[in-house]
């Protein structure tokens, strides 16, 4: 009896699903979402944190410069969250809605130069190596940007290496050096928040398309006065 009860409601059901119902689900939501899902751009580069390098150091060699320091991923933070996209919508910020891929860590020269100790600014021509993981040696040079792919959430150290040649003919050789890095570390993902968007256009598109433009066409049918 249970069985035969529910059966005749799906049916009848069914039956009270016409072409009208279908064709106001695929308008009100089937399209605002796969415009949102598809159609519309969703996918950005998005940068985390810049880690800036340490304070400067100095070398007693007067004519040449050998300097280094090292970080860890662990220091970085991750991307900018989809918030700076979809204001409160932190609460959505997870797979399948919002997801990140194809990490990469990227290095960036900004400048580096070196100062002597009477303030003459010396901007010598030379090559970051920066070195991480097992076996990856990437070649930054001054004032340019690499990025190399990286393994999610696998803490990694990175060593940049800087070894200069600094012309001091025209100066005091008894003078130390300070060589001022100018460095960037940040990691950067693709991050695709195509179905978070698809869900935001249904109601967007009700609101601001959908619902006034019903109001329009009843009063231009119907008279100013319908509301």
């Amino acid at each position: 009896m249970v069985e035969l009860q529910l059966s005749s409601r799906l049916a009848a059901l069914g039956n009270g699903i016409t072409l009208t119902h279908i064709f106001r689900f695929a308008l009100l939501v089937l399209l605002p979402f796969l415009l949102g899902l598809w159609m519309l751009p969703h996918t950005i580069y998005t940068n985390g944190q810049m880690l800036g390098a340490p304070n400067e150091s100095q070398s007693g060699a007067p004519s040449t410069l050998s300097y280094s320091f090292i970080h860890s991923s662990s220091e970085i933070d991750v991307p900018q969250r989809v918030n700076a996209i979809f204001p409160l919508a932190d609460y959505l910020d997870f797979p399948p809605f919002v997801s990140h891929s194809n990490p990469f860590m990227c290095f960036q020269d900004s400048g580096s130069y070196v100062i002597l100790q009477n303030g003459t600014r010396i901007n010598p021509v030379f090559d970051w190596n920066v070195y991480f993981g097992t076996n990856v040696v990437l070649v930054v040079p001054k004032n340019s940007t690499k990025c190399a792919a990286i393994v999610p959430g696998q803490n990694s150290t990175y060593k940049w290496v800087a070894k200069l040649k600094v012309d001091l003919s025209d100066q005091n050789l008894s003078e130390n050096l300070t060589f001022v890095p100018k460095t960037t570390t940040y990691p950067q993902f693709v991050m695709d928040y195509g179905l978070l968007q698809g869900l935001v256009l249904i109601p967007v598109c009700y609101l601001f398309i959908w619902y006034p433009a019903a109001g329009i066409w009843k009063k231009v049918h119907n008279g100013l006065d319908e509301q």
